[in-house]
């Protein structure tokens, strides 16, 4: 770094500003959001040359973008040197009105709205590292609302052009757990448009880039024509238009980083296909709609979603006259508007199986093993008929050849009153290597390096196990040629459930089982009780007879409790079952009546899961257990799994599945008086009825502290986790359950609460929450109720009852922390309402008195959190 000896941060003669110590520069040297890059100051002397080509060398090695092509090309895409010089002074003014509004290591490199010469009005400002909206309310501006949201928590976002020569041009952020957007709007005579789509290129898409596993891409910014600002975007409306029926993708990248620079200078166009005016773009590295709006076309709508917010897929081939087109589903994990997007497009406009493979390269992983033959199946027909009959199109009903006469036999059992008739809804195992064969050669669905591992067949659907994803073939139109492929997954199966089936009735013979995703439900027309699980939650029922339900579940098992399946799954995963023990349902119930122990004995269900329900991995055991009503509730190393006895027949069994990577927060309430439950809460990324998965548990047979401690290891992650783990395994970790009395007394006391060594030893000693290398920075009362900021969580204390007796601990980790709002109202307390990507509970509410603390302190805390979730998270 080049630092003159008359240093002043703010001296316009200098290039450079220097923000951050080298200690927190990684292995690099270099904090690419630290720099900040004078553009008129870029050929002035021998200096300027000399940064530039250090910078550049520099920037080459660490695989980022030298620095004149970052804020220097920002500068002369905005078109209006003065917007620059406002991020400058709205940054000084902002540090001397409101010091602890900023992060030392923080930059204002945006602003917009209002006159830093004005009264205070509302402003967006966009750091180095979130984007910052200022909401003054109130006579003289006294009043403000500060909403904080990190980059890392923006999946999506689009820019719109203005609707007329003196309109507005508008920009939408798509924030995780939020459904409405952040509407900000722009001045057309001031803004170019497209200094901030590519503003928002570097923070989002080129971050998503170089932080995954993939080949970096190097964020550089295309120049484009900034004399017309917007109107560019109406010449590539004009070049969709005229080649709607051919889009030719190194035509349609070089438009959109010259014409229009709405690409990244390393970005690939894959593929693109029309549909009226709305236009999808497949590029390296995100899926970009291009909605053309208005008679004249210079109404021009993109919006970005990136391949990481995308949860599942679908593409479905046209059919026969009068079926309908072609038609991509894309379905993300984002609330709003972006949670499914669906186009249509007409035969010839666009390759369906050409389509699905670019998804699948970007969203199941790039194909490592791609077919010799790229362009097979292209020009056959859309239907799966081929000439081995492997769709009966009368019957809509996936089949194969050689079990024609298997089904007439069963007609014939069925007509005769003899054997078992299967219900339309069970399903048949079906041969996986003749599907692995069929979907790796016509119709290609599959990748090269992909396998069907499970195939069954049902009456109207077709489900596949593969080595990637979960596959469903649903054929629908009258001809039987229209067929919808759906994918979903296995990073976005956040738990599964098996049920299996014992009763040996003739007339009951169905298991079931269910997979919970993060994807979107249907909410219906807003009446009641007709919300539908849609894609949050698939249902697949099965034949006791002819499936061994238990295959399915250490399937489910070795798929989802990883956070990255892959290859083929061992032998042992398919093999059958075997015997079983044909009174395990009676063994967990009574075992209440049998034991009197604060837990389950380990060591024999980690021997009754192993061997004779043979659910359990390999290398699974079971940590710790614990009595749940009738029920038992089990932690292994992998999972929480819950056993549900059915309570009549105790023939039926469920087990479910909660792998430790998808709980993102949980609560662990204590039981009260009068002989209330303890009580364990779960939170998912799930939207229906998984996304808070609640656990009772027998009053004095659950160490609540010890479970808390537990799931903070497995959930939050510590340095010492593998000792922690031998310790709970050989009983050896102390319990420190007696000592809950002492807690409850020292929080119901007048003691001060704000005396975080004293707080940090409580949670040590007395609940044993905290995890070796976490500690305590910062810690808030709340009415009865205390909030504890540590390096690693927030810990949300609630005092429940009349005499405190009843304490639930909720905690929320930092990287779920999405933003935060913060409001200066009031006469006696501010609001501080903290953003979380939780379903189940989406934010946390903090009541800050006014005269007991400064509500830019709890500013100032969460800046630092957000800060070092976007380090963590970069």
């Amino acid at each position: 770094q080049y630092r003159p000896s008359s240093w002043s941060p703010r001296d316009r003669s200098f290039i450079l500003k220097r923000v951050s110590s080298p200690e927190r520069m990684g292995d690099t040297g270099l904090d690419y959001t630290a720099l900040r890059w004078r553009p008129e100051l870029a050929q002035q002397g021998n200096f300027g040359a000399r940064a530039s080509a250090s910078l550049a060398s520099t920037a080459v090695q660490c695989e980022l973008p030298p620095a004149d092509t970052a804020m220097s090309i920002f500068a002369s895409l905005l078109g209006e040197k003065t917007l620059h010089e406002e991020a400058i002074e709205s940054e000084k003014a902002v540090r001397d009105q409101m010091p602890l509004l900023l992060h030392p290591q923080e930059n204002v490199e945006l602003a917009f709205g209002g006159d830093r010469k004005s009264p205070p009005q509302d402003k967006s400002y966009f750091t180095s590292h979130r984007v910052l909206l200022q909401d003054v309310r109130g006579i003289g501006g006294k009043k403000r609302k500060f909403h904080s949201v990190s980059y890392a928590a923006l999946q999506a976002f689009s820019v719109e052009t203005a609707h007329s020569a003196d309109g507005a041009m508008e920009l939408k952020l798509y924030e995780l757990g939020k459904s409405d957007p952040i509407s900000t709007e722009f001045s057309r005579k001031k803004v170019n448009l497209f200094a901030v789509q590519q503003f928002f290129n570097i923070k989002v898409v080129a971050r998503q880039a170089l932080r995954g596993a993939g080949k970096p891409v190097p964020p550089a910014i295309p120049r484009g024509d900034d004399n017309e600002k917007g109107s560019s975007f109406a010449e590539v409306a004009k070049y969709l238009s005229k080649n709607a029926k051919n889009l030719d993708p190194g035509e349609l990248e070089k438009q959109l980083k010259t014409t229009a620079p709405v690409l990244l200078a390393g970005e690939k166009v894959e593929i693109a296909f029309p549909s009226d005016k709305v236009t999808t773009i497949l590029t390296s590295l995100r899926v970009l709609f291009v909605d053309v709006q208005g008679v004249t076309g210079r109404n021009v709508e993109c919006l970005t979603i990136l391949w990481s917010s995308i949860s599942g897929f679908s593409v479905e081939t046209a059919g026969g006259a009068f079926e309908g087109d072609c038609e991509m589903v894309v379905f993300t994990h984002i609330l709003g508007r972006p949670s499914l997007l669906k186009q249509e497009f007409k035969k010839g406009h666009g390759d369906v199986f050409a389509i699905q493979k670019v998804i699948c390269d970007r969203v199941l992983g790039e194909d490592v093993s791609p077919p010799t033959d790229p362009g097979t199946g292209k020009k056959k027909g859309h239907g799966l008929k081929d000439k081995d009959d492997f769709i009966d199109k009368k019957k809509k009903h996936f089949r194969k050849s050689d079990e024609k006469e298997a089904d007439k036999k069963a007609a014939a059992d069925k007509k005769s009153n003899k054997g078992d008739w299967i219900e339309k809804d069970s399903r048949h195992p079906m041969d996986a290597g003749d599907i692995d064969r069929t979907f790796h050669s016509f119709p290609p669905i599959l990748q090269g390096d992909e396998h069907c591992e499970l195939a069954f067949k049902g009456s109207h659907t077709a489900t596949f196990f593969t080595s990637k994803r979960l596959l469903l073939a649903i054929p629908d139109g009258r001809s039987g040629k229209r067929m919808q492929y759906l994918s979903v997954p296995w990073k976005s199966v956040l738990g599964f459930e098996v049920q299996t089936n014992e009763t040996r009735k003739k007339s009951d013979t169905n298991t079931e089982a269910k997979v919970w995703t993060d994807m979107m439900f249907d909410p219906g027309d807003g009446g009641r009780g007709d919300a539908q699980a849609f894609m949050s939650c698939l249902q697949f029922d099965f034949n006791s007879n002819t499936i061994d339900i238990r295959v399915i579940g250490r399937y489910l098992a070795a798929r989802c409790l990883k956070s990255t399946p892959g290859g083929r799954v061992s032998p042992g995963i398919l093999a059958p079952s075997g015997d079983r023990d044909k009174h395990f349902e009676k063994w967990i119930s009574k075992l209440e009546l049998e034991k009197d122990e604060e837990s389950m004995d380990v060591t024999e269900l980690n021997e009754k899961l192993h061997s004779t329900e043979h659910l359990l991995l390999d290398d699974e055991n079971v940590v710790m257990a614990f009595k749940s009503g009738d029920n038992c509730v089990a932690f292994t190393s992998s999972r929480v799994l819950v056993i549900d006895v059915e309570a009549l027949s105790r023939k039926k069994t469920k087990f479910t599945s909660i792998p430790y990577w998808h709980i993102i927060a949980f609560s662990a309430q204590s039981s009260g008086e009068w002989n209330k439950d303890s009580q364990l809460q779960l939170y998912t990324r799930n939207l229906w009825d998984l996304k808070t998965f609640a656990l009772d548990l027998k009053k004095g047979r659950a160490d609540i502290g010890k479970i808390q401690k537990f799931l903070s290891v497995m959930t939050i992650g510590d340095k010492d986790a593998a000792k922690y783990l031998h310790g709970v395994r050989t009983n050896s970790a102390p319990s420190k359950a007696p000592k809950m009395s002492s807690f409850t007394a020292w929080v119901t006391s007048d003691s001060d609460k704000e005396d975080v060594k004293e707080t940090e030893e409580r949670l040590r000693s007395d609940i044993t929450i905290l995890l070796g290398d976490e500690r305590c920075e910062k810690v808030f009362p709340t009415g009865h109720d205390i909030i504890v900021y540590t390096n690693k969580r927030v810990i949300y204390v609630d005092i429940q009852g009349v005499r405190g007796k009843t304490i639930a601990f909720y905690s929320l980790p930092l990287k779920m922390v999405t933003g935060f709002t913060v409001d200066t109202a009031g006469h006696k307390h501010a609001d501080v309402l903290i953003d979380t990507d939780i379903p189940g509970k989406p934010s946390l509410m903090q009541d800050v008195l006014i005269k007991k603390g400064d509500v830019m302190d709890v500013h100032k805390c969460l800046t630092e959190a957000l800060m070092k979730t976007l380090m963590d998270y970069n």
